[in-house]
């Protein structure tokens, strides 16, 4: 891992390899798919599984044919986090790939959604990118924050 240190937010990143951020996808059970509605990103909680078949990495997650996750085809996310503010430590990882129906289950690998009534529709993510960062207090610095943007937000708004 390389260390990176954002002076003004006293915390350390560290870049995670691909393994190091499965193994934290495989840690948690829920993470938000981020897919495009009206023309917006939107996030959603989900449950979801990871299937690795010899290098052809899903997420596999199950929802109704009629939400706006199981009406969705093409480009999303699943972003994934551990924030301990006491223990100053943090973590995200996003996913980044094609969101599709998958025709019938995956047996074994079932997602199991909280909210199991009419959660029949499986849907998978076939996986494109993987990328994950840690954040870990500085020892001196005496406070956490953590900036998940590289770059400021811009304070103009475009007209409406």
């Amino acid at each position: 891992m390389s260390a990176t240190t954002t002076p003004a937010a006293g915390a350390a990143s560290y870049e995670m390899t691909r393994t190091e951020c499965l193994d934290l996808l495989r840690s948690e059970p829920v993470g938000r798919i981020c897919v495009l509605e009206h023309g917006f990103p939107i996030a959603f909680p989900v449950n979801y599984k990871i299937v690795d078949d010899d290098g052809d990495l899903r997420i596999v997650l199950r929802t109704a044919p009629d939400t706006t996750i199981g009406r969705y085809r093409g480009s999303a996310s699943l972003q994934v986090d551990r924030i301990a503010l006491d223990a100053g430590r943090a973590w995200s990882v996003i996913v980044r790939g094609q969101l599709r129906p998958l025709l019938g289950a995956l047996g074994s690998v079932d997602p199991e959604p909280l909210l199991k009534t009419g959660r029949s529709f499986w849907m998978t993510l076939h996986v494109e990118a993987v990328s994950g960062r840690r954040f870990v207090v500085q020892r001196d610095a005496g406070e956490f924050a953590v900036e998940w943007q590289v770059e400021p937000a811009s304070t103009t708004h475009p007209a409406r």
